[in-house]
């Protein structure tokens, strides 16, 4: 159900191409052999960089929630190995600290409406 929340909000914000970009690009580095989810995780990262503020929060809250769902699923069906279990820990690691980038930025941006907001 959140999965198809996260999807339905992109998609209204994003055209169809993006979106479905987008998508491929989270199947890509939720299905990527271990080897290779770095490399997919980047083009993700140089996707996100072509969206506006908008887009790319909820590109990330989209890829957030594939991420937790399927992992929910697999933890179901199997316990991760070490490594794929480290390898999860370091993704997450890496959109919290998008996250904080992005909000520092808008910080940067709009020095006086979150001053004002506090």
């Amino acid at each position: 159900m959140r999965y198809f929340l996260a999807i339905l909000t992109l998609c209204a914000a994003l055209t169809a191409a993006e979106t479905e970009e987008i998508d491929t690009l989270i199947d890509a580095v939720i299905n990527a052999p271990k080897a290779e989810r770095f490399e997919k995780m980047n083009a993700f990262k140089l996707k996100m960089r072509e969206l506006n503020q908008q887009q790319r929060s909820e590109a990330l809250e989209a890829l957030q929630s594939r991420m937790q769902t399927d992992e929910d699923t697999a933890a179901l069906q199997r316990k991760p190995a070490g490594s794929e279990a480290v390898m999860q820990q370091q993704m997450r690691q890496q959109l919290k600290t998008q996250q904080q980038m992005q909000q520092m930025q808008q910080q940067q941006m709009h020095p006086r409406q979150v001053q004002q907001g506090r």
